[in-house]
């Protein structure tokens, strides 16, 4: 006889929450502030002394909390390959950013 296998139940899907990154599989990080409002500053004055690195990139904070500190990430999205996303870091950094790249 062969073994009966239990029915099998479907998860409950869970609705998704609006994703603050559109297309694009990689983001640039500039740093991560203690207030919303100062990394909306960095991303405003990034994209002003960028010179066009970022005028297809979307600017969005993301909201963390490390170690019981909450910390917002100042962040772009929106390249699709990682050597894009290392070109606007390059440029940020000779206009004096912190930056790194990563996957979304």
């Amino acid at each position: 006889a062969e073994p009966v296998e239990p029915p099998r139940r479907e998860a409950p899907l869970l609705a998704a929450s609006p994703s603050p990154l559109p297309a694009g599989a990689w983001v640039i990080q500039l740093g991560a502030m203690d207030d919303e409002t100062k990394a909306r500053e960095i991303l405003d004055e990034a994209r002003q002394r960028s010179r066009g690195a970022l005028a297809k990139a979307s600017p969005f904070t993301e909201k963390v909390v490390r170690d019981g500190a909450v910390l917002y990430r100042a962040r772009f999205s929106g390249f699709e390959e990682a050597d894009s996303a290392q070109e606007a870091c390059k440029s940020l950094k000779r206009n004096g950013f912190a930056c790194f790249a990563t996957r979304s």
